[in-house]
């Protein structure tokens, strides 16, 4: 006998408005909050109840198309009692049909063949934060449909990276923050949007009791990710980062007697694929034998002086050096503007010191200060837009620079405490400290 179907009324106006209208919807939320499941109801309910349906089914790999969403959809056909009634390909692409309805997939990998697949209806994208705001475009112009035929596109997530093109793109230039369990539904540029945002408890029927009380302890155990990966509200969560999260060490003193320095991680670059200047004042602090960030930027610059500006504002008369990473061609122009600035505005400019610092050598080395809890953050750091970006960016890094990772402010970190080590002293690693150079 089948199950029945256990889907929470708090999902009633997402499932009304996807089966209903044209449009863009978004379901993120944190761990078993049953985001998929749900997707995969709309997904099974169209392709029994409409005329000439075509869904595509989209993951990043498409391997992974099987054991998410094509299973997902065979689940709810099981509870439903419907399986016998759908036709199930296994070959390469999997597919789903129902009388002249049918349910395809692919991955984005395949976006040359998306050409010939044509009058889709609905796109349900897994995971869809995994690529960038470039590969949508392009899988949005592929996927064709018929002019007077409605198109759902259903993106599922987790919120886990608040740069996400997503958030970027469509939410936060509508100011769109959505509260837990409140479907939000706007028009953007001629476009209908609607997003919710859910976690666990809209899903207790179909866990048990040890998974909920897992999810529970999380809120002591590890405010970050219960916030993040429980409550599914924007934010970075990286298994992989060598600096976490729960050993950030933020405070709020400033040595104002302390000698400084100023590094820039110059990025003047469009910022097409998210990536961002950034700048750390970091000042030596004797007494507490640590490297304090006491000032910081992380934010999108393309204008030269608008950078030397805020380098200009971050420095005072303790700062004994101003590096910046050399190792490309933005390096030398940024240098030339700096110097032309000066002449411009008629004011002697402090002298720059070129860096070459190898970020992943470097890295372990601050990595190591930062275990120590040698390092440590403004007390206010996450009240920021900038500041959350940054920790982010941080908490996410690796050790090792990686083609188009978020990594503009870890560099200027680990860069930073390099220039600090040259220029105010070093700290050694044992009982015994070296002196600060005077």
């Amino acid at each position: 006998m089948a199950k029945k179907i256990k889907i929470d009324i708090r999902y009633q106006p997402l499932i009304f408005d996807a089966l209903a209208k044209d449009m863009t919807i978004f379901c993120m939320g944190g761990y078993g909050c049953g985001k998929t499941f749900v997707a995969a109801f709309i997904v099974l309910y169209r392709l029994l109840k409409n005329k000439n349906d075509h869904i595509i089914c989209l993951r990043k790999n498409y391997s992974d198309t099987k054991k998410s969403q094509i299973d997902a959809i065979l689940k709810c056909a099981d509870m439903m009692g419907v399986r016998h009634l759908l036709k199930v390909t296994k070959s390469h692409p999997i597919s789903i049909t129902y009388k002249n309805n049918k349910i395809t997939t692919a991955g984005t990998s395949d976006t040359q063949n998306f050409k010939s697949i044509t009058d889709i209806k609905c796109i349900w994208f897994e995971e869809a934060t995994q690529i960038d705001f470039n590969d949508w475009l392009v899988i949005s112009t592929q996927l064709r449909t018929r002019s007077d035929e409605n198109l759902l596109k259903l993106l599922t997530f987790n919120p886990i990276d608040e740069d996400s093109w997503i958030n970027q793109k469509y939410m936060k230039p509508n100011n769109i923050e959505p509260k837990l369990d409140e479907y939000v539904a706007w028009n953007f540029e001629g476009q209908d949007f609607g997003v919710l945002r859910t976690n666990y408890e809209v899903n207790v029927n179909n866990l048990d009791d040890n998974t909920i009380n897992y999810y529970k302890s999380l809120k002591t155990l590890s405010p970050r990710q219960y916030q993040i990966g429980v409550e599914g509200k924007w934010g970075t969560l990286s298994e992989d980062g060598i600096f976490k999260y729960e050993k950030i060490l933020f405070n709020s003193a400033k040595n104002l007697d302390a000698r400084n320095i100023i590094y820039v991680d110059v990025n003047l670059n469009e910022k097409g694929k998210g990536d961002y200047t950034s700048i750390v004042k970091v000042v030596a602090d004797k007494v507490q034998q640590r490297y304090n960030i006491v000032d910081f930027r992380c934010f999108n610059c393309t204008d030269p002086a608008d950078l030397i500006e805020a380098v200009l504002k971050m420095k005072d008369d303790r700062t004994s050096a101003i590096g910046y990473d050399s190792h490309f061609g933005q390096g030398a122009n940024w240098k030339h503007h700096f110097q032309q600035y000066g002449q411009n505005k008629s004011i002697m400019m402090p002298p720059l010191t070129e860096c070459r610092y190898s970020v992943n050598a470097w890295s372990m080395n601050a990595e190591l200060l930062f275990n120590s809890g040698r390092i440590s953050f403004p007390s206010n750091m996450e009240d920021s837009e900038e500041g959350k970006r940054a920790i982010n960016q941080f908490i996410s890094f690796t050790g090792i620079k990686k083609p188009k990772a978020k990594d503009d402010f870890p560099d200027s970190v680990i860069c930073g405490i390099a220039l600090a080590e040259e220029k105010l002293g070093k700290f050694y690693y044992g009982k015994t400290f070296y002196k600060f150079s005077q």
